[in-house]
């Protein structure tokens, strides 16, 4: 996850290129620069924390960045395409390698990892982001057909299947059991900027396998 560049102003910080190129726009068909993507990414992440999504402009992300408006625009267009993509760079996540252990637990390393995240910088710059991008319906569109991180819903698919089969259940609803799982803690932490109480992941893990049938998620 990000939020480990610099956190001073000028967050990009490496040698000068020549005049054609500062920004990584100079040649036709020359790649973006992954730098100056993930210096943006997380120098707008840290105004949002600090000062809100209002004062998240592109010459003050720019300014902290080391980089210029231009240059973003280029990449992200408006402020909503910005802010999308600085709600997935935040919710990157290393998949918690598995164990051997019993599909469930397998299962329930995952969704810690997940709830973990949420309680560092993902959940504080989630919620205002996400009241942001509801006032505005192309940008909510386009919010939801982003996967948070592919591969770590990818692989929690994987391991809820396991987890169902081991159950003894049927693993053709995975799909909706997975946004249940994924949605429970992401409202819980992100919309309603509480963070998961320690247990809740096991609590979800049961709800949505069913190995206990008293489970219940106030």
């Amino acid at each position: 996850m990000g939020s480990d560049l610099p956190s001073g102003d000028a967050a990009l910080s490496r040698p000068a290129r020549s005049a054609k190129g500062d920004d990584g726009s100079s040649r036709r068909g020359r790649p973006r620069d992954s730098m100056i993507d993930r210096a943006v990414l997380e120098c707008a992440g840290k105004i949002i924390a600090e000062q809100g999504v209002a004062a998240t402009t592109f010459e003050a992300v720019a300014v902290r960045a080391g980089t210029t408006r231009a240059s973003i625009y280029r990449r992200w267009p408006t402020r909503a395409a910005l802010l999308i993509d600085v709600l997935s760079h935040h919710s990157e996540s290393p998949v918690p390698p598995r164990r051997g252990a019993r599909a469930r637990d397998e299962l329930l390393d995952l969704l810690e990892s997940f709830a973990e995240m949420t309680r560092g910088p993902l959940g504080k710059i989630g919620p205002p982001i996400i009241a942001e991008l509801l006032s505005d319906p192309t940008a909510r569109l386009a919010a939801l057909t982003r996967s948070p991180s592919p591969e770590l819903v990818e692989e929690a698919a994987r391991r809820l299947g396991a987890a169902l089969v081991e159950a003894g259940r049927s693993a053709a609803d995975v799909g909706i059991r997975l946004e249940a799982m994924f949605g429970l803690l992401f409202l819980r932490s992100l919309v309603g900027a509480v963070p998961p109480d320690a247990d809740l992941p096991a609590r979800v893990v049961d709800l949505v396998v069913g190995t206990s049938a008293d489970a219940s998620v106030p």
